[in-house]
């Protein structure tokens, strides 16, 4: 999913106090989370 808004070199954290998983990565373009399929492009 990340890759698809723009990022590369992703990678991910198990934080195990926390029992969240993070992920990161190289920003490479920008891209609009509506084109990206992440959001709806009319939010009311």
């Amino acid at each position: 999913m990340m890759s698809e808004t723009g990022f590369e070199d992703i990678d991910t954290l198990w934080h195990e106090s926390s029992g969240r998983i993070y992920g990161y990565g190289k920003k490479r373009s920008q891209v609009g989370i509506c084109k990206a399929g992440l959001s709806v492009s009319d939010i009311r």
